[in-house]
């Protein structure tokens, strides 16, 4: 089981769907939370359906970033508590052994409404006292050695948010890959920030020891893909390439063998 959490940076681009479908394809997803998806609702529905999801959950569009969007699979339960366009809140499990609270969020990027970020991750902390995983794009890093080019960010701002998690009993989990988790080009140079995570209370940390997080690369979004795994990240066995005789029989094939 795994979650994945990307901020695409737009869905109107078609080198972007295919690179999504590709990520979909790669990982055992149950579920998908997107942000600036820069669609509206029925181009998100028919993208759920052509990924193999079961069921979506989409926040009306209010500006031009678009809807966000969280897909998941039938093989897991999930009940949305509550959305806006900045997060979704769900409980994952149906009884209250196996209950978990996961939360997406989409961080304001306006230096003036940071605050608003805050306050919802209290209310949310307020709410449910599962195990509770809160992952996305905060918009915001926790220190200075976060960031790359570019002046350094201020420190009432980093400060701030250290002050929320530590507020809401929430840890960094840490991660695998590259550092930074988005680009951009700014006045004086490009600029690297570790924007998008993962973090957890001391709960979930109990109940789900193992779990990791890792970084993706991505050709198509200035954001890295985030993908969390409860169970742990395995290396897949490398497997040699076997060709099976009863693929002839098929017509195709076999003129595609025979032309190469």
């Amino acid at each position: 089981m795994s979650w994945l959490c990307w901020n695409v940076r737009g869905l109107g681009n078609r080198r972007t769907v295919r690179e999504l479908e590709a990520l979909v394809r790669a990982q055992d997803l149950v579920a998908l939370f997107l942000a600036e998806t820069w669609a509206d609702e029925d181009r998100l529905c028919s993208l759920c359906n052509k990924l193999n999801f079961d069921h979506a959950w989409i926040v009306p569009r209010i500006n031009s970033t678009g809807c966000l969007s969280l897909f998941w699979k039938k093989i897991v339960h999930i009940e949305v508590i509550s959305s806006s366009p900045n997060h979704v809140d769900t409980i994952v499990g149906n009884s209250d052994e196996d209950r978990l609270h996961f939360t997406s969020i989409y961080g304001f990027v306006d230096s003036r409404r940071k605050q608003e970020t805050w306050s919802l991750l209290r209310q949310l902390h307020r709410r449910i006292s599962f195990p509770w995983l809160c992952v996305g794009d905060f918009n915001e890093i926790m220190w200075a050695h976060e960031k790359l080019g570019r002046g350094p960010r201020q420190d009432r701002m980093m400060m701030e948010f250290r002050e929320v998690l530590d507020e809401c009993g929430l840890m960094d989990l840490g991660y695998r890959g590259e550092k930074y988790t988005w680009k951009g080009k700014r006045p004086g140079g490009m600029v690297l920030e570790w924007l998008d995570r993962a973090v957890a209370n001391n709960t979930w940390f109990a109940s789900n020891p193992g779990t990791q997080v890792q970084h993706l690369q991505s050709h198509a979004s200035n954001h890295r893909p985030i993908i969390v795994k409860p169970d742990g990240i395995f290396p897949k066995p490398c497997r040699p390439f076997k060709f099976e005789k009863m693929w002839l029989s098929d017509r195709g094939c076999s003129d595609t063998v025979i032309s190469a």
